[in-house]
């Protein structure tokens, strides 16, 4: 299983990296939207104490 799809993706080294390059994307859009929901969060905090 291992060793065929590694194969695969030795045969197809841009696809991988295209794959890699997406999950990276999806990873830093998730790490933006939570730092945001965050902000948000400690914003409203804030303006709900004053």
């Amino acid at each position: 299983m291992k060793a065929s799809s590694f194969e695969k993706f030795k045969a197809f080294p841009i696809e991988l990296v295209l794959f890699c390059a997406k999950r990276e994307l999806q990873y830093i859009q998730v790490l933006i939207v939570s730092i945001v929901a965050f902000a948000l969060s400690a914003q409203q905090s804030i303006a709900d104490k004053s």
